[in-house]
């Protein structure tokens, strides 16, 4: 995880530097997504796949948890729920067509 986000002051800085990075790696791994979705029918890409996606969740708990510690989640916004919430938004094909 990123030193910056981990340091930021406020909320707002934290996100600015996650928003920043996920789209450095989005855009990096624009190509490698496309052909593992190409031979997802072959087991070894499915494992990639599901690995992928697995240690994206994992990281994705953490920095929630790091968000909840220190400036808190919005009232009624459950760690579980905003992990789910930052995989749908944060992940390549949803942000390939902004």
């Amino acid at each position: 995880m990123d030193a910056a986000l981990l340091a930021a002051t406020s909320a707002e800085q934290s996100r600015s530097h996650f928003v920043a990075g996920n789209t450095a790696i989005c855009q990096r791994v624009a190509v490698l997504d496309d052909t593992v979705r190409a031979a997802i029918h072959k087991p070894e890409t499915t494992e990639v796949h599901q690995r992928s996606q697995r240690l994206r969740r994992e990281g994705y708990q953490v920095l929630v948890h790091h968000w909840l510690r220190t400036f808190r989640l919005r009232p009624g916004l459950t760690e579980a729920t905003a992990v789910d919430l930052l995989l749908m938004l944060s992940g390549r094909r949803t942000t390939a067509n902004w």
